[in-house]
């Protein structure tokens, strides 16, 4: 482990890297090699915009990993969660339905429909609210940049991990079009594509479209009467339209707008996890079957998602600044049903809807491209309603004496309010190619707590709740708090040799406080999170630009986590509490290598210590008798010194990709990727481990013309790990990792 001296090893090993590195070569050498003409095997020249500014992505002091469409087409990514595989600091877990992203070990399992993740997903710099926002699809993806570290300046709350930025094709006067067909094991058939062009000189308008479905992976046998909300498939699709007008010179205007849905029983399947834990369903006769890709259960576990998003950017050049305004909006419903005890035992069920509705208005002002000193200012003002309408928990025979259920109703209303300025001023006075950048951003937060709750006998002929049992009714109390932050960065970088940048950064990031809407009459609420961040790196280019290598180390202060937990065996629904603090140390390098012309090599590796400094009464599940034949039950634990749940300390990536053009203008090309996570533990105490597992994902295929064949598979190895443990007082309640999948795809392009 890193820790005590970890920060100062860690900047050792940077440091070391960048002075005496393989990569580093002698000052003759430096002088014979910019003698040379330069080669025509280069990397491709990366341009980012994690500042909101173009910027060359080795030039930029901040750690990020860019990935073209063109290389997540080769990896046959979909949605945001296979970014995992090619980013080694970015890791995804799934809770019923809902992806969970964590940047260098930031992250929450928290699935509250009113709770934000830790690393913020944002779509063409609309923020993306809400658990569910972590599992988008790429449709019509330009690029996607993934930025290390809290980005609480310039992005604000809720991206104490990072952000991830996705940016969509953008449509020119140009025609152009693309259709893709493919098919696969598991029933897979998708389809997805655009076609987009000019009308007139001044307007550009694309339509984007994607459409999937494959058979379920996991088979649910169901006992008794079978649910007619089964679902024997996954389906998705989604359309966007987005148009750009161009009436002036200083004046560009850009919209979209985007309709997806998806229906689910994959991904949200809870599967009582036999090999670590004793099912309470176990104890009523429950049928015990160890397959993982099988569950055999009374309720089907099922997930429908409808989501609308709309935004609009303007840009307008005033000579002396660029102001953009981006304003957004966002609808969401999810509703789903999941048999609670994960067995075919009649215990108990979940059913819910959430939704939720979002509003966002940003003005940026940034400095000219020839300004000497970078700046930019904002304003930033968010309005969200998110809740549940309503959450059931179902009980049966035997649990209850008579089919019963108790009905929760909450929302909780948003109000964000933030000023943010950023500049980056050349100190050439101390030296050449020295620069400090200071920034800082002021956030208000405020939220409004409303809910309700009755019980009431369900309707055995439709699984639905009856009249409210009188006496029943609880309306809560109405509550209101109030947040602010203050969240700065200052970095310094320093180009110490042409190809060689060095940066050190310090910054704060935040995360909003909480109204617990699962445990209503003790909302809380759930203290915000602060995040400290120490980190140096460096971005070297090298072998004339043949090669990039990127080093950081980081320590992390981090102050009241906002971690998932069931304060009690009476309770079957978790809360958020906080922790009182960690620390999370550690190092990361990637690679980029143009080996040949044809050849090129990727990699990466993070390495992360996490460990709560305090959390004296941290409450766990653990596998006891009591006061049930089996299940699980809860203890307070102090876990003080032990490592932080869900934050593995090794991950590494690795991929070739070959790109040959042929005398007659073919081309054949081919992809392996490998993936490699150590393992860590679900809950906080160091309990429930998931083992080490390896994924390997590849293609290849052939193109003539405007027409490419390609062959693809993912998981080749079939390598199963759980993508969700949901410690409960039933049992611990998995969700299952895709298997081998593999297929082919046929494209036309026109360009």
């Amino acid at each position: 482990m890193i820790r005590g001296d970890g920060f100062c090893a860690s900047a050792a090993i940077v440091l070391a890297a960048v002075a005496g590195g393989p990569a580093v070569a002698s000052t003759n050498a430096a002088g014979a090699d910019a003698a040379q003409a330069p080669s025509e095997v280069q990397l491709e020249e990366v341009v980012v915009t994690a500042q909101k500014r173009p910027e060359k992505l080795q030039s930029v002091p901040i750690a990020i990993s860019a990935l073209s469409a063109e290389s997540l087409e080769s990896a046959h990514a979909q949605t945001t969660m296979d970014l995992q595989f090619d980013v080694p600091s970015l890791e995804y877990t799934m809770t019923d339905g809902f992806a969970q992203a964590r940047m260098r070990g930031i992250g929450n399992s928290n699935n509250q429909v009113q709770v934000d993740p830790s690393v913020g997903t944002y779509v063409d710099g609309f923020y993306i609210s809400g658990p569910q926002s972590g599992l988008t699809d790429l449709l019509g993806v330009e690029r996607v940049e993934v930025l290390n570290g809290p980005q609480g300046t310039l992005y604000g709350r809720n991206s104490v991990g990072g952000a991830i930025n996705i940016y969509t094709l953008t449509p020119t006067q140009e025609p152009d079009a693309m259709l893709a067909l493919t098919g696969g094991n598991y029933g897979t058939a998708q389809v997805n594509g655009y076609v987009s062009g000019g009308f007139g000189d001044k307007l550009a308008v694309g339509i984007y479209f994607a459409g999937s479905r494959n058979d379920e992976w996991t088979d649910q046998i169901v006992i008794g009467p079978t649910s007619s909300k089964k679902l024997n498939q996954d389906v998705s699709g989604a359309v966007r339209i987005k148009a750009v007008y161009t009436p002036y010179d200083w004046l560009k205007v850009s919209a979209s707008a985007e309709v997806s849905q998806s229906n689910s029983g994959d991904f949200a399947v809870f599967r009582a996890d036999t090999a670590n834990s004793s099912p309470l369903g176990w104890g009523f006769g429950a049928t015990q079957i160890s397959d993982n890709y099988t569950q055999i259960t009374n309720q089907p576990d099922w997930y429908k998602q409808k989501a609308s998003t709309y935004i609009l950017r303007s840009d307008v050049d005033l000579d002396w600044a660029r102001l953009v305004g981006i304003s957004g909006y966002r609808q969401l419903v999810q509703n789903g049903e999941t048999d609670a005890d994960g067995t075919d035992a009649n215990l108990f069920s979940f059913e819910d809807q959430n939704s939720i509705q979002m509003f966002s208005q940003e003005l940026q002002l940034i400095s000219p491209e020839a300004s000497s000193v970078k700046w930019i200012a904002g304003l930033y003002y968010s309005n969200q309603q998110a809740g549940q309408n309503p959450f059931l928990l179902k009980s049966l025979p035997p649990i209850s004496p008579f089919p019963a259920a108790t009905a929760q109703r909450f929302d909780v209303l948003f109000n964000s309010y933030a000023a943010f300025a950023q500049a980056t001023f050349p100190l050439t006075v101390v030296a050449q190619d020295l620069n400090l950048t200071l920034g800082g951003r002021y956030t208000v937060d405020d939220q409004h707590f409303t809910a309700s709750q009755f019980s009431s006998l369900l309707d055995v002929a439709t699984n639905n709740p009856a009249s409210p049992i009188p006496g029943s009714q609880i309306e809560f109390p109405h509550l209101s708090k109030d947040w602010s932050a203050f969240t700065p960065k200052v970095t310094l970088d320093y180009k110490v040799l042409p190809s060689t940048m060095v940066y050190a950064t310090w910054a704060k990031g935040y995360q909003e406080g909480i109204f617990n809407g699962a445990s209503p009459a003790s909302p809380g609420p759930v203290n915000p999170e602060k995040l400290t961040s120490y980190e140096i790196g460096s971005k070297s280019t090298r072998w004339d630009n043949r090669a990039w290598l990127n080093l950081a180390a980081f320590h992390y202060d981090f102050k009241d986590l906002q971690v998932q937990a069931t304060p009690n065996a009476n309770t079957v629904v978790a809360i958020i509490e906080n922790a009182a603090r960690a620390t999370y140390e550690g190092v990361e390098g990637t690679a980029n290598v143009q080996l040949t012309g044809d050849l090129k090599l990727s990699g990466g590796v993070t390495y992360v210590d996490s460990y709560y400094n305090s959390f004296p009464n941290a409450a766990v599940l653990i596998p006891n008798g009591a006061p049930f034949p089996f299940g699980l039950q809860t203890v307070v634990m102090n876990v003080s010194g032990t490592r932080v749940e869900q934050s593995p300390r090794w991950v590494t990536t690795l991929s070739a990709g070959y790109n040959h053009k042929f005398d007659s203008g073919h081309y054949a090309h081919a992809n392996i990727g490998w993936y490699r996570n150590s393992g860590f533990y679900w809950q906080a105490g160091e309990l429930d481990h998931e083992s080490a597992y390896n994924i390997l994902n590849g293609s290849i295929g052939y193109t003539i013309g405007r027409w490419d064949t390609s062959f693809w598979i993912t998981n080749a190895l079939n390598t199963y790990y759980r993508t969700e443990d949901a410690a409960t007082v039933f049992a611990n309640l998995v969700e299952n990792s895709p298997p081998r999948m593999f297929g082919v795809t046929f494209k036309w392009k026109l360009h």
